[in-house]
């Protein structure tokens, strides 16, 4: 899933492309088309997923609080990267996400900070 870059070319056997993006909302957005995971999800005839995988560069704030009030937490696990905006109270932001994740019954199995990021 990717709306900013084509279909790679010669796909290994059961591979798939999807060119559109992860949001809060469904629509076009400057990446381009993005759906929310329910909507992903609906279309492509899925009701679970094992694991859900995110660099969405800044929009895991949003999906994640539409996701929370939306109660729609369909996977048994979450390998996200958190962009945090430090001048934009996104400390407190990575509180609430990891406090979400508790209350709704996920436990942080592993966590890394990323040595080449400097603020």
């Amino acid at each position: 899933f990717d709306p900013t870059v084509n279909e790679p070319p010669n796909l290994p056997p059961r591979t798939y492309f999807h060119k559109v993006g992860l949001s809060d909302k469904p629509g076009i957005e400057v990446v381009g088309r993005v759906d929310t995971l329910k909507g992903i999800m609906s279309s492509l005839g899925h009701n679970f997923i094992d694991v859900l995988k995110m660099d969405v560069e800044g929009a895991e704030w949003r999906i994640f609080k539409h996701l929370e009030a939306t109660n729609f937490f369909p996977f048994d696990q979450l390998s996200v990267e958190l962009h945090i905006a430090r001048d934009q109270g996104g400390l407190n932001e990575v509180i609430d996400f990891f406090d979400c994740l508790d209350n709704v019954g996920f436990v942080v199995w592993s966590r890394e900070d990323n040595p080449f990021y400097s603020d």
